[in-house]
Order: C-alpha cells, then structure tokens, then sequence
C-alpha cells in the first residue's frame, strides 16, 4: 500500500512539473517587449499586442515563471516594467488608473521579488505602505482608491483579501498593530450569508496564512471550512471546470462608472483554499480529481491550461492553477491522505476478501462424492469459483452498506 501511495505521488510530481514546462513555454512565446522590459496579455494563445498586457497578466507571468524556475534576474524584468509604468505619469496603466484598483495594485506588489516569502528590499516598501494607506479605518479594502476624497467607502472581502495576501510579505505590516483589526473585520464578514462560496474561499487561505498571529480567529475559521467542506460534498465532489466571475463598478474622479471583471479558476480556488485547512485530508479524492482534471487539459492541448468556458489559454488561469498545485506538492499528503481518499474502496477490498476466505472453506462441497470424479486440485478450482460468484452476489449489498 505504501509503495502505491509513492508511486502515485510520483507520477503526480511529474505530471506537475509537466505544466510548468508547457506554460513556462508559452509565457516566454508571449512575452511582449516594449522599452527592453516584458509584459504579458490576457491570453496566452495569441501573441500580446501592447494595448492588451496589463497588470494581472505581466505579474501572473512573473509569479509563474518563478515557479518554474527562472533565473531571479530573468523574473525581475516584469517587475521592473511595472515599476517603471508606475513611476511614469504618462505610462497607459496610469492613464487608465490601473493602480488605482485594488486587486491590480495588489498583482503589482506581487511582482515584486516574487522569489521571497519576505520583501527585503527597502526600495519597494513604499510601495507596500502605499497599500496600508490605501486601507479604510482599519477595516479592510474598498474596490478602488484615486484619493481620500474619491474612493470606494465601503471595504471589501476580495480587496482585502488581495492586499492581505500581498502585505503578508511586508514585515512592517505584519508586525504592525492595524493587522488585527483588519483579520477581525474580515472575520465578521465571513458569517456573512450573502458571501460566494468564492469570497469564503479566499478569506479561508488568506486567514490561515494569518492564523498564527490572530489565536481568536480559530473558532471561526473552523466554521468556514465546514461551510466549504459542505458545498464540495453537496457537489458530490465533483470538479466544475468553470470560471468564477466577479464584477464590481469603479467610479472614477471625473465621476464616470466603469465595469470590472475578475475570473477565477473555480475549482483552483476552492482546492487552494481546502489545502490551507487542517482538514485537507477529509477531501484528498476532490483534490486529486481536480489536479487531474488541470493535467488531462494541459497534456490535451500540449501547452497552458485552455479553460472548457472560454476556448482559450487564459494568463490568470495558470496563475491559479500553479499555485495549487504548488501547494498540492509541497503538503506532506502522507499515507493519512491516501486511506482518506480511498477509505471505502479499502473496506469493502477487505471485507470481500474475508468473504471469499469464508466462502471458500466453508462452502458445502461433499468432497467424497466427487473424489472419484475429479481430483482434489480440480475441487479445489470449483470451490474457489464458487465462492468467487458467492462474492460478487454480495457485493452489491456491502457496497450499498458501506456508502450509508
């Protein structure tokens, strides 16, 4: 049983590191130059024109590309293009106010040494403060921020989940007093009934990055993952292969309404946000389903991840899915992992087995009737016959016994 678990995982490992060589490809094919600096579009499967690259797209090539192994100074030359774009007033991410949205100023900040769990250095921590600025009251995060005067006044769940994933790299936040406030606001959101199963998703990973620095916040996350333990058993564990969209409208400064859309790869998520509970091991066969749902898609186009919704090889997506299956290799899944995921498979393999044992030996063969008949190894063959049917007869019943 051991030897089987390690040869799957095996296998497992080298199907993950078979995605990282498809669309660490396709990222280096896509990549647009403009001023001797990378940039990435929102698709993978056509070549980037220099309106399409955008914040999300360049700092989900960043973070890819540094999972696959690409050289520090390689990996830095998107976040040196973004740096610069910031800088420059008259960039097109400026004019467009791109980091004035929440979640894009986020992605930026995740580009910067995306290498290291902890930002070091101090030439980029402005940047991070700007975001702890950029936080209402203590609260959390609204959609978008162009100034104390223009801003979205109501925090959000998926903003706030976005810069505390992106602030828990800055030691001075971490470190920091208005962390907890902030953890206990998102907190109270989470009893929220209105919330997505997405948004409970997120605010599971980023409040269990943050677990060891908030001790009241266990309760809680307790109950949330049993809300999402809930809806995957309702699904019937089954993989959705949809994106998840969110839409929000930002108002600019000159008072003008535009729409947003952010998409998710939805199973990526919840998987992501299931590996950061201590229950992962409850739903190892949803998680296993899913990861080869993503390779079968890799290997079927011979590239990145092509989502069945849209037709196309979207730059988030392999973002996403990279990240879980990171996790996914990086967990010690343990031999707990794999019984879990095959408990009943296991029981009704032993209690069949014990069947067939009784069967076998007990099964009413007058063996000196048929002594002159045949020999004893050829009653030996029909005993076992008989109790192998015997079995299967039964087989049914056990299952049905079992799956109460």
């Amino acid at each position: 049983m051991k030897a089987y678990y390690y040869i799957r995982l095996k296998i497992l490992r080298k199907k993950i590191h078979i995605f990282f060589d498809f669309v660490g490809k396709h990222f280096n094919e896509s990549k647009t130059i403009i001023s001797s600096d990378y940039a990435i579009g929102q698709f993978l499967d056509h070549a980037a024109e220099q309106n399409q690259t955008g914040i999300y797209g360049t700092s989900s090539a960043a973070q890819v590309l540094n999972f696959c192994d690409e050289t520090n100074s390689y990996v830095s030359k998107f976040s040196d293009f973004l740096i610069h774009s910031k800088e420059d007033l008259n960039s097109r991410f400026n004019i467009k106010k791109d980091f004035n949205i929440i979640y894009k100023y986020c992605f930026f900040l995740d580009t910067l040494q995306p290498w290291d769990e902890v930002v070091t250095d101090e030439n980029l921590y402005p940047y991070f403060e700007e975001l702890i600025n950029r936080c209402l009251n203590n609260s959390g995060w609204g959609e978008y921020f162009f100034s104390n005067e223009v801003k979205d006044n109501h925090p959000r769940v998926l903003s706030t989940c976005f810069a505390l994933i992106s602030l828990k790299r800055f030691p001075k936040f971490t470190q920091g007093p208005s962390r907890k406030q902030i953890i206990e606001w998102l907190l109270s959101q989470c009893e929220n009934i209105t919330l997505s199963i997405i948004e409970k998703a997120f605010s599971l990973l980023v409040l269990s990055k943050y677990r060891d620095l908030i001790e009241t916040s266990d309760g809680k996350i307790l109950n949330l993952e049993k809300e999402i333990m809930i809806f995957i058993r309702s699904a019937k564990n089954k993989v959705k292969g949809y994106p998840f969209r969110y839409h929000f409208t930002v108002t600019d400064n000159n008072g003008k309404a535009i729409n947003h859309y952010l998409f998710f790869p939805f199973d990526a998520l919840l998987g992501l946000s299931i590996l950061s509970s201590k229950k992962y091991t409850k739903k190892a066969s949803y998680l296993f389903r899913v990861l080869n749902y993503y390779m079968k898609n890799v290997e079927d186009n011979e590239g990145g991840f092509k989502s069945d919704d849209s037709g196309r090889q979207s730059t988030i997506d392999q973002l996403w899915i990279g990240k879980f299956i990171i996790k996914l290799d990086m967990i010690d899944l343990g031999i707990k992992c794999f019984f879990s995921q095959n408990r009943r498979s296991i029981l009704l393999f032993l209690v069949l087995l014990l069947a067939l044992i009784i069967i076998f030996y007990y099964i009413p063969i007058p063996s000196s009737v048929f002594s002159n008949l045949m020999p004893n190894w050829l009653i030996t063959i029909v005993r076992l016959f008989l109790a192998v049917i015997f079995t299967n007869l039964i087989t049914p019943l056990i299952s049905w016994f079992l799956k109460r």
